[in-house]
């Protein structure tokens, strides 16, 4: 399968993030938004928005190593919080 999407010009698709893996990360994180610091055990709101963001994308070699990974609100969020964009540094 490999092959037959490489001479594609594909690649496949990164496995996504177990359900375990995420709530391991938002609990490492204490289910705080590592940018701008929003605590999603604040409210039930707040913990509704809770997820999880690669900060190395996947597509850049992020992979799905804890240490690239980090907790936030999701994107909807994101666009009403300016100051909660992550910066990524561009290589």
């Amino acid at each position: 399968m490999r092959a037959v999407l490489g001479r594609l010009g594909l690649m496949p698709l990164a496995k996504p993030l177990t359900s375990k893996e995420g709530h391991d990360i938002l609990a490492r994180d204490r289910y705080r938004c590592q940018y701008c610091g929003l605590d999603g055990m604040s409210n039930f709101e707040n913990s509704l928005v809770m997820t999880v963001d690669f900060v190395v994308p996947r597509a850049r070699k992020g992979g799905k190593k804890p240490v690239t990974i980090s907790s936030s609100p999701d994107i909807a969020t994101l666009q009403s919080e300016p100051q909660c964009r992550p910066t990524i540094a561009r290589s």
